[in-house]
């Protein structure tokens, strides 16, 4: 069992805030979804970046940074637009073949 101690959970939970500060700060000035938000947090102070959610304490939280891509990929689905898809279905079936041979040839 993964023993969590409590500097990982604040900074986890610091980030989460921010993350949610971010989504909906993308939200109100753009046209852009709130996951882009998060993602861009998630960029911004991850290992790419700044550092501070550092590879080992992602592995430590692991079970917890699950349960949030599982969120955000939830949000992420509920943001699907399911009339526009059966207006333009051509267009969904081009980007389907599209990555079918692109997929085949790499």
């Amino acid at each position: 069992m993964l023993e969590f101690n409590a500097n990982s959970h604040a900074v986890f939970g610091f980030i989460l805030l921010l993350g949610l500060v971010a989504g909906q700060l993308v939200r109100n000035i753009t046209f852009f979804p709130r996951i882009t938000g998060y993602m861009f947090c998630g960029l911004l102070f991850g290992p790419s970046i700044f550092n501070i959610i550092s590879e080992k304490l992602i592995t430590e939280m692991q079970p917890i940074t699950d349960i949030a891509i599982a969120i955000s990929l939830f949000r992420l689905g509920q943001q699907i637009n399911y009339q526009y898809i059966r207006d333009h279905l051509g267009v969904v079936l081009a980007g389907i073949a599209e990555s079918i041979l692109t997929f085949a040839l790499v």
